[in-house]
């Protein structure tokens, strides 16, 4: 409604992680923030009047829906068991190697000027280009390096970012940026040999405005560690296509090595408030049973209660962590007795427990007051 009674509307996006822009072709610009803090808004206002050159680059890719996303299916997680099925497919890795359409690609960024690559030196140990500010502006390009194996027996994403410089240029100023290559660079980790190895032949180098804005490439050979594939004779279609939205559960066994664990809750330190359900006790059946109707009048209302789903998920070991050492690590593990079904032996312990923290407190009180 706004762009329709004004189409040079500029949207300033503020926010944590991508969200979904049906609208982003009905404003003019949109200047992102991120989460900018107690000065983000002088920022953002220096940035809107041309005071600074805006330079930021996306951190993380920009779908067109969340459905698009790799591990819609499997996350958050069911019970104690979150699958991550996308395995190396993350982010751009997923994006790029599934050849699906995206609203903004991971490293994308505009500016108030532009800016040219050319002259393309290579080797395995560093990249060496040029950089030329091509605009009217003074302003910084954050240029980026992708390693990519076409050819790779062993699955691998199309690209993997392997290197980034920030290059600050005046108008028609040009500068010769290196970028280097450390042993990381071509290397991926062997699940047989249990340690990282490199697949021998010709890599690409890839010189980028962004991960899907490839400006300069080159080729390199690389020695390999001639390692055994891991996944020679396996059926893995969906890894090797990068397409891992639909990972069957067989072929993610045979990824895994082992069955899929079964969501089979545990009476330990692990357990979460919100699992007291299955507990032995009726005094922690209490406690879920008000976490719960708590947690679902908040629902109710349309405003979910943020402190309560905290709690509602939060591990029976947190509470050693966050009550400021009300609660000892030690009436946890009574905590846990009680619901495992030793009432008597699990109230005491933690009672225990209890007069020990308060003696244990005050003797380091004592000592931090004489320090």
């Amino acid at each position: 409604a706004v762009a329709a009674a004004n189409p040079k509307v500029v949207v300033v996006l503020s926010g944590g992680s991508p969200v979904e822009l049906p609208w982003y072709d009905k404003a003019a610009a949109i200047v992102h923030g991120y989460l900018g803090g107690q000065a983000g808004a002088g920022a953002m206002a220096d940035i809107l009047t041309g005071k600074v050159n805006p330079s930021g680059k996306l951190a993380e890719t920009y779908p067109l829906v969340y459905d698009d996303t790799p591990n819609r299916d499997f996350f958050p997680g069911r019970e104690l068991t979150a699958q991550y099925r996308e395995s190396i497919f993350v982010g751009y890795r997923y994006y790029l190697t599934a050849q699906k359409a995206v609203r903004f690609p991971f490293g994308f960024g505009l500016s108030y000027t532009t800016f040219a690559y050319s002259d393309l030196k290579a080797d395995k140990e560093k990249v060496t280009f040029t950089l030329t500010n091509t605009g009217k502006r003074a302003g910084a390009e954050i240029v980026q390096l992708y390693v990519a194996k076409p050819g790779a027996e062993v699955f691998r994403p199309a690209q993997e970012l392997k290197g980034f410089a920030k290059v600050q240029l005046q108008p028609g100023e040009s500068k010769t940026v290196t970028i280097p290559l450390d042993d990381k660079a071509f290397r991926y980790w062997n699940t047989k040999t249990d340690s990282w190895e490199v697949e021998g032949g010709s890599y690409e180098l890839r010189i980028g405005a962004s991960s899907a804005d490839i400006r300069l490439t080159a080729a390199v050979e690389v020695n390999g560690t001639s390692a055994p594939n891991p996944y020679a004779g396996k059926a893995l279609p969906h890894y090797t296509s990068g397409k891992v939205q639909r990972v069957p559960d067989d072929e993610w066994e045979t990824l895994l090595g082992y069955p899929i664990p079964a969501d089979t809750v545990k009476i330990d330190r692990n357990m979460t408030m919100g699992e007291l359900n299955h507990s032995r006790s009726p005094l922690c059946w209490l406690v879920w049973a008000v976490l719960t109707m708590m947690l679902n009048a908040s629902y109710k209302r349309g405003k979910p209660d943020l402190n309560v789903l905290f709690q509602y998920n939060m591990p029976l070991r947190a509470l050693a962590k966050m009550t400021s050492g009300a609660i000892s690590m030690g009436m946890v593990d009574g905590i846990v007795m009680e619901l495992q079904g030793f009432w008597v032996l699990g109230l005491v312990r933690v009672i225990y427990e209890a007069i020990k923290n308060v003696v244990l407190n005050a003797q380091m009180e004592k000592r931090l007051r004489g320090a």
